[in-house]
This record gives structure tokens, sequence and C-alpha cells, in this order.
């Protein structure tokens, strides 16, 4: 699945987010990104979402991205070129909804399926 999802290449950004910061990650990446009103709204949100990735997160409905809101993950999306091109109820339970997301590399077409848990909604 990891392969297949070219999961490792959000990996090595993620990597490279945590390890330089926005600023000089910002200065490095294709697209400037993220840019400066992202990370001043957005810098500890995009932080976290890096900090899962690096532990696999979204990979699985048994492993989701969590805390990110529908929001946060579009923008981390964003972060590594990917543009969320599907998005389904993968299954509803308590108070979240699991969300089935098909992410779409800009340059490179390829496309991902990841699994964003969304809290805070009454179902």
């Amino acid at each position: 699945m990891i392969v297949e999802n070219f999961y490792d290449y959000i990996r090595t950004k993620a990597s490279l987010f945590l390890k330089l910061g926005c600023e000089r990650y910002r200065r490095d990446d294709a697209f400037g990104r993220p840019d400066e009103q992202m990370e001043r709204e957005y810098g500890a949100l995009l932080e976290e979402g890096c900090r899962q990735v690096m532990e696999y997160a979204g990979l699985s409905p048994e492993a989701p991205f969590t805390g990110l809101g529908i929001e946060g993950f579009y923008l981390l999306m964003e972060l590594f070129h990917y543009q969320v091109i599907g998005q389904r109820i993968h299954s509803m339970t308590g108070n979240y909804i699991l969300d089935e997301m098909v992410a779409r590399h800009r340059i490179t077409n390829m496309s991902m399926k990841l699994y964003n848990q969304v809290s805070g909604i009454k179902v």
C-alpha cells in the first residue's frame, strides 16, 4: 500500500518540512509552499500533519489522519503539491466521520487514497 500510494514521496516532504521549518522549506519548494498566510494561520496544523505522515497515518481506515479536520487535510495535501480530486464518507460512528480521500499530484498525476477522521460532528 505504501508503494502503490506513492506515500514515501510525502514522507520525504514531511521530513524536510519538520527539519527545515516553514520559511526555509518555502524557499526550496517549487510552488513556494507553504505561503506566508498559510504558515501564519496553519503552521502548527501542518506540523502536526507532517508528524502524522512520519507515522504512516492515513493509509488505512484503521490508522487515519486525526485532528486535521477537512481544511487541514486539504492544506496538508497542498503542501505536498497534491489536489484532492475525490472525497466520500467511508464510515460514520459516534462523533466522527471517516472520509476516504483521493488526491492527485499536480505534476506527476500520481494518485493516492488516504483516510481522514473528522471529529466533532454529530451523526
